[in-house]
């Protein structure tokens, strides 16, 4: 398995690790890191520990509304058909029109942090107040499984 980093400016690196050949193309995961040479060695040689475990998602083709899909397909057993018909109803009418469009590779903490405030400028504020997801990297937006809880 390759994998480098590199100094992207002050204190700033570009962790790359190759996960694979897929499609006759090979899959690289990249992070980025803030911090010391020597922190990011570590922070490589972790990256590298996930990547050859199976912890890191790779790129995921598709949407936001694709992943909803899947969820709700996934979900739908083990929930009431009551429940299942407001899911469908807010992905509907509230998600997919606003950001269902998204890319996932596009999908980060900032742009769902915009739609929560249009949410709740709409008064459909999920009733908590100060919802946000700015302590998260554009990687938690990233499903790791089929079975990922918006």
């Amino acid at each position: 398995m390759r994998a480098n980093f590199e100094q992207r400016g002050d204190d700033r690196w570009r962790r790359r690790v190759s996960a694979g050949r897929e499609n006759g193309r090979t899959e690289l995961v990249t992070r980025s890191f803030q911090g010391t040479k020597r922190q990011a060695g570590t922070a490589l040689a972790k990256l590298v520990t996930e990547v050859e475990q199976g912890q890191v998602a790779k790129h995921h083709p598709g949407t936001l509304a694709d992943l909803l899909d899947r969820w709700l397909e996934t979900v739908a057993p083990e929930r009431s058909p009551y429940t299942m018909k407001e899911y469908r109803r807010m992905a509907t009418t509230s998600i997919k029109p606003v950001i269902g469009t998204v890319p996932l590779a596009k999908l980060t903490g900032t742009r769902l942090d915009t739609f929560y405030r249009s949410l709740t400028d709409r008064g459909l504020s999920s009733g908590r107040s100060g919802a946000t997801t700015s302590c998260c990297t554009p990687r938690s937006a990233e499903p790791s499984s089929g079975a990922w809880s918006p």
